[in-house]
């Protein structure tokens, strides 16, 4: 039996896709609740999509679960909160009258991956409507 040139040449790209889908996934882990917990408190990280001039995002994950950053739009907003790690995830839930309270309701719990080639750590953006891609992310000791 033979197939139509057009099922053939779709069947090779659906499966290519679902290939690089598979590849994508294996290149990173998910860091459990205590590497997140590591990870993040006494820390900031740095992220931007690129070709976005204003959507860059900074934050710190202080300790005692005090959360504070900015957001780069029209200049530096500042935005505050709380966060947490809970079932893994890394929650933050902003102050009402942050910017960001504005993106969600409540509280944003992202996973948080490490890159396997590079170690770099890998998050999706903080708001929900950017978060088709997962961004590395540049971190900083607050300490220093």
């Amino acid at each position: 039996m033979r197939l139509p040139v057009r099922l053939t040449v779709l069947l090779v790209v659906c499966a290519t896709k679902a290939q690089a889908v598979v590849s994508g996934s294996e290149q990173r882990v998910a860091l459990s609740g205590v590497e997140v917990t590591k990870a993040f408190t006494g820390f900031s990280i740095s992220y931007a999509p690129s070709g976005w001039a204003d959507a860059g995002i900074h934050e710190e994950y202080h300790k005692g679960g005090i959360w504070r950053g900015f957001y780069y739009s029209r200049g530096p907003v500042p935005f505050a909160g709380k966060w947490r790690v809970s079932k893994g995830q890394l929650c933050v839930s902003p102050d009402t009258s942050a910017i960001v309270s504005r993106w969600f309701v409540g509280e944003r719990c992202r996973t948080v991956w490490r890159d396997k080639t590079t170690g770099r750590l890998l998050v999706k953006h903080l708001n929900p409507r950017l978060e088709d891609d997962t961004y590395s992310v540049q971190v900083r000791d607050l300490r220093r």
